[in-house]
């Protein structure tokens, strides 16, 4: 219950740069005015505000600041990629609220990991108790015997009870030993198995001491070589992979699957450089918000793509 969960959760407002729309994610308290959250929280957006567990306020934010490692052509290619998943918020105002214990180190991780005694999925996304809302907050406790380290990230095991979902990004992965919260990471995303993807903070120890600038600059169309031409021939019924950023026409009109290595087409029929098929964007995608005609996460059509861009094996994003 909300009212048993700690002080120092924030709720962050966003503001989408490409329709002016309000979304949220969440946040932590970090002290000395600094609140942790995602790294994709702030992809074309920008902080309206903030409203934390333990204060009536409303605070603002002086300065936003990306982890200068995150990537967020690489982030939902492949979960690997999401330790990179981090931001700060310096905040004008200081909170009067605790601040979590931030663990920045694997070797503290590792040295507490067997000390304590419950851990928390928090946030104020989607729960299974409301799911027709967000923006409120929830929180479901798991034994710390379902929390490991692999991939440089973070895995919840598979719960769906504790499974992050939309407007939990950016929140703290809390456990508690004695009667204190330790933050050990930012809540990035799940993947299909339902585990619950968190970046450690210990993948960005020294920068977020730093509060470094972040010089990254979005390159949101890079080329993609020809090379990757289908080997064998393509056979009616069977389904092969599209390599990201094709495009798909429709009679819905033309679309882009973006950076999605998911997307799947099932032959229908093929017409010399033309293949004609059902065309499903599944899987991780920056572009499932159906921007910019792209194709929507979970979206089916019956479309047109070109020979030289399906696959027999799903592409793989190499840094």
């Amino acid at each position: 219950m909300p009212s048993s969960l700690p002080d120092g959760l924030c709720k962050i407002t966003l503001e989408k740069e490409f329709d002016n729309q309000s979304f949220h994610c969440t946040g932590s308290y970090l002290g000395n005015g600094h609140v942790k959250t995602a790294g994709h929280c702030l992809h074309k957006a920008k902080v309206k505000y903030l409203n934390c567990k333990g204060s009536d306020k409303t605070f603002y934010v002086e300065e936003e600041k990306v982890f200068p490692s995150y990537d967020h052509l690489l982030l939902n290619r492949e979960e690997f990629n999401r330790w990179r998943d981090h931001a700060l918020l310096k905040l004008k105002t200081l909170p009067n609220i605790p601040a979590f214990v931030h663990v920045s180190s694997k070797e503290r991780f590792h040295e507490l990991q067997q000390k304590f005694s419950v851990c928390l999925i928090s946030g104020y996304g989607i729960n299974e108790a409301n799911p027709g809302a967000t923006g409120f907050l929830h929180g479901s406790s798991f034994s710390p015997k379902i929390l490991s380290l692999k991939n440089e990230l973070l895995y919840v095991e598979g719960d769906y009870r504790v499974e992050l979902m939309p407007g939990d990004s950016g929140g703290p992965l809390l456990c508690r030993f004695e009667q204190t919260w330790y933050d050990l990471g930012t809540a990035s995303a799940h993947n299909w198995q339902h585990d619950s993807l968190f970046a450690p903070n210990f993948a960005a120890k020294d920068w977020f001491n730093l509060f470094p600038t972040n010089q990254f600059h979005l390159n949101q169309y890079p080329e993609l070589q020809k090379e990757f031409v289908i080997a064998a021939e393509l056979t009616i019924g069977h389904t092969y992979y599209l390599l990201p950023y094709s495009e798909v026409s429709s009679d819905e009109g033309s679309f882009f699957n973006g950076d999605n290595s998911f997307t799947k087409i099932t032959v229908t029929k093929i017409e010399r450089e033309r293949v004609y098929g059902i065309v499903e964007s599944l899987g991780s995608s920056s572009f499932f918000m159906c921007e910019d005609d792209f194709l929507c996460y979970g979206k089916v059509v019956e479309g047109v793509v070109s020979k030289d861009r399906i696959l027999e094996k799903r592409y793989l994003f190499k840094k």
